[in-house]
């Protein structure tokens, strides 16, 4: 018997979605108010504002993860998407096909979301880049594509917000162990369902419920599906994709939304929601499988099984240690499990990692007390498992106890960080997000890849690991060497620096060598994404090659026989920080890039935006700790390579630097002074040291020399006949390419009147007429020709733009 539905026939043998057109409605909650069960008060979907009111089914919950696709149902309402990261989203596969049949209508696909930030900004980005089915959930026929499982996770062309904006979107994991399929730990969660608004631009709709049931259909494993009843929420056609969410109490204490699948079907017949189920460990793996070739893991919240205590015993494995009874020699009754670790109530923080062991997810519990960290060390290694590290707490936790990954997994590592020696990828991801400062001090290896997402992250050891890295956000500080690493992607919120190695970099965040300065090596750059790059000299000189960590001038260092991939663009740019007391012409600073080939790489960046700052105490441009003004100075900045011998330690290298000659800037008038050694009351613009009655701001704007005597340089008059009338002109020749000077012509026919502005002028803006020997003429004329006045006279007027 098949039983009809909004869009969808459902039985307990088969699934098949309905072409048909139906009226749309919005979610329907019992007892509905806009209080208690929208999401937002106004402004959605451009710029909504949240819903704050205490009866709210979602109060006090972090809903900066859950956004909203770009198009609408069928011209209703926008359909609500868990992001499980910046760039992934979970979705239903029915809705992100392309129609065959001509029925558009029915399938409104995702082709890009808009999500409100924790910085209370709503960020969209558009692009879908693909859509990844995850082998689970319910089956559909949809759209010409048949019996297809309807969990999938989509990936964004790019990140909607920054990592650090947004709530991950964490999946709830209540399975006795690693390997355990039985989900019979699900079916008493309170729910919250999300929908969609009554009409277009009406808020999203959420309404708490329970499961009905929660059952695996077809005698298929993959197609687990929870049930709940239309008596207090009711899906409607258009829901699906929704998120169906579990609050869940976090081991601090706090309520952190988690997903728990998504609605597919509703049956109207007998009164049922269905939701594909996400939690399964085949879909966390799958989901895993879709988003870690973008750099991101999915995240993965237990609730913790046991808490150390330590005082019996300090042994990890030691079940006396957890405060579990019998023999206290019995061990490995926490295998696989998430553990709490609370400094409030361990006796001993110190864990002793004496045999190999494996924890399933590690929480950090906050304390009022500072100084209280938990330390593991030993010979052996602590296996993480797909839970990761999660800590609360403002100290940083400390792992000299070598650490390996038993699956892709995410750390948040909160204010307080990690601190960790070797690391052992085994061949997974790990994403590394903190709000403070981390290090992995020693060999992080394997085949697996390494990714931040905020704070600080210095790698300071030499690793083998040959996976990708990425830095999403944050500033990833390489002291050591990650060179083995098959490549580097900065994000733009994010920015690399140290003193290390690296692989080839790509991206568009920030490229800044030193750690204050410093010299980093990479194999190459590929900048076409919009890479940027910092540099700080501190000295008219070569840096100090040898000395990675304090070389003078910043230094990168690229070893590979073609160093840029592709050329700088104006999407990339060179900011060269000057921090010197004082800067004069002739000086020639060398650093920035070196290669290692001599071969002129000045045509690979000349088109970059190049940006010189100056270090003034009273600047407004900050970096490194030093304040600086951008380049006002009466100098003028040329860039080259020159050939270079450097020994960074292993031998001399034959390569090609960066040079910046500096010299002074005729163009503007302060540089023009210094050039011709003008200074005290000779600098001032009335001054005349060659008395030839010509002043120094007239000498400048005219082409002249301060220390020369010569009237030439005057600009002269002259009568010229046009169409058989005459007319007064004056020419006016100046040096090509001046700044800071303005030229307003005058005219009149009484020298005691001369009128504001350039009244009776033809042309007060006139094209200047190259003379090919690097100066210009200006030609003024009065408007009047000469038999309409008995008399006239013309000037200009000379003076400096503000």
């Amino acid at each position: 018997m098949s039983l009809r539905i909004k869009f969808l026939c459902v039985s307990l043998l088969l699934l098949t979605l309905l072409q048909t057109s139906v009226t749309l409605h919005a979610l329907q909650v019992t007892g509905y108010t806009s209080l208690a069960n929208d999401r937002f008060s106004s402004g959605f979907p451009t710029a909504p504002i949240p819903n704050t009111d205490a009866s709210f089914v979602g109060s006090d919950l972090d809903w900066s993860g859950i956004a909203w696709s770009t198009t609408t149902y069928d011209s209703s309402s926008y359909k609500s998407l868990a992001m499980l990261s910046p760039r992934h989203f979970l979705t239903a596969q029915h809705y992100e096909y392309t129609p065959s049949d001509g029925n558009g209508n029915l399938n409104q696909r995702t082709t890009g979301v808009r999500v409100r930030g924790i910085d209370g900004n709503a960020s969209t980005v558009s692009g879908v880049t693909s859509v990844d089915n995850m082998g689970y959930g319910l089956k559909l026929t949809a759209f010409n594509q048949a019996n297809n499982y309807d969990l999938a996770v989509a990936t964004l062309s790019s990140n909607v917000t920054a990592p650090t904006n947004m709530a991950k979107m964490a999946v709830l994991d209540l399975y006795s162990s690693s390997s355990a399929t039985s989900f019979t730990a699900y079916n008493s969660l309170q729910l919250l369902l999300h929908g969609r608004g009554s009409s277009t631009n009406a808020s999203p709709r959420t309404a708490s419920d329970t499961p009905n049931l929660i059952v695996a259909f077809n005698s298929d494993a993959n197609q687990i599906a929870i049930r709940t009843t239309h008596t207090a929420v009711q899906m409607q056609g258009g829901d699906s994709g929704s998120p169906i969410m579990h609050a869940w109490t976090n081991p601090n204490g706090g309520q952190e939304l988690t997903v728990l699948g998504i609605n597919s079907a509703v049956d109207d017949t007998n009164g049922y929601n269905y939701s594909s189920f996400f939690a399964a460990p085949g879909a966390i793996q799958t989901a895993q499988a879709a988003m870690n070739p973008s750099g991101y893991s999915l995240r993965v919240d237990g609730n913790p099984s046991n808490t150390w205590v330590g005082n019996s015993s300090n042994q990890i494995a030691r079940n006396s240690a957890w405060g579990i009874g019998g023999n206290p020699n019995n061990t490995g009754a926490t295998i696989d499990k998430y553990v709490l670790f609370d400094p409030t109530s361990a006796a001993n923080q110190s864990i002793n990692v004496n045999s190999n062991y494996e924890l399933r997810g590690l929480y950090f519990k906050a304390s009022a007390t500072s100084s209280d960290p938990f330390t593991f060390s030993g010979s052996s290694t602590l296996t993480v498992g797909r839970g990761g590290i999660t800590n609360y707490d403002a100290d940083q936790q400390t792992f000299t106890a070598s650490l390996r990954l038993g699956a892709p997994q995410y750390w948040d590592t909160g204010s307080g960080g990690l601190s960790a020696a070797n690391l052992n990828t085994n061949g997974h991801l790990l994403e590394l997000k903190s709000t403070g400062s981390s290090t992995i001090s020693g060999n992080i290896s394997g085949a697996g890849s390494i990714a931040m997402s905020g704070g600080t992250l210095t790698l300071s050891g030499t690793s083998s690991y040959t996976g990708s890295t990425w830095a999403h956000q944050g500033d990833l500080i390489v002291s050591g060497s990650i060179a083995n690493s098959s490549s580097l992607t900065l994000d733009s919120s994010a920015v690399l620096s140290g003193s290390g190695s690296v692989p080839s970099i790509e991206g568009n965040g920030i490229v800044s060598p030193g750690n204050s300065l410093g010299i980093l090596t990479t194999t190459s750059i590929d900048p076409i994404g919009g890479l940027d790059f910092n540099f700080e000299f501190t000295a008219a000189s070569a840096p100090d090659f040898g000395t990675a960590t304090a070389s003078i001038n910043d230094l990168l260092r690229i070893t590979a026989a073609t160093p840029f991939k592709n050329n700088l663009n104006s999407s990339n740019e060179i900011s060269i920080y000057l921090n010197v007391a004082s800067l004069f012409s002739g000086q020639e600073f060398l650093g920035g890039f070196f290669t290692d080939g001599n071969t002129d790489f000045y045509s690979a960046i000349e088109n970059a935006q190049i940006t010189t700052y100056i270090a003034d105490p009273a600047g407004s441009v900050s970096f490194n700790g030093q304040t600086y003004s951008s380049d006002i100075t009466p100098y003028l900045f040329t860039l080259s390579t020159a050939a270079q011998s450097a020994d960074f330690g292993t031998g001399v290298v034959s390569g090609r630097i960066l040079q910046i000659q500096v010299e002074l800037d005729q163009t503007q008038y302060a540089g023009w002074k210094l050039y011709h050694s003008l200074a005290g009351n000779d600098a001032l613009n009335t001054a005349d040291t060659d008395d030839d009655g010509i002043g120094q701001l007239h000498e400048f704007a005219l082409g002249g020399d301060p220390n020369e005597n010569d009237l030439s340089i005057l600009p002269t008059h002259s009568l010229v006949e046009d169409g058989g009338s005459s007319y007064l002109e004056l020419n006016v020749t100046r040096p090509i390419g001046l700044l800071g000077i303005s030229y307003t012509p005058r005219t009149t026919t009484d020298l005691s009147n001369w009128p504001v502005g350039s009244i009776d002028i033809a042309n007060p803006n006139p094209t200047p007429v190259n003379n090919l020997d690097s100066t210009e003429t200006l030609t003024y004329r009065r408007s009047q020709a000469v038999a309409a006045a008995d008399k006239a006279f013309i000037r200009v007027e000379i003076s400096e733009t503000p």
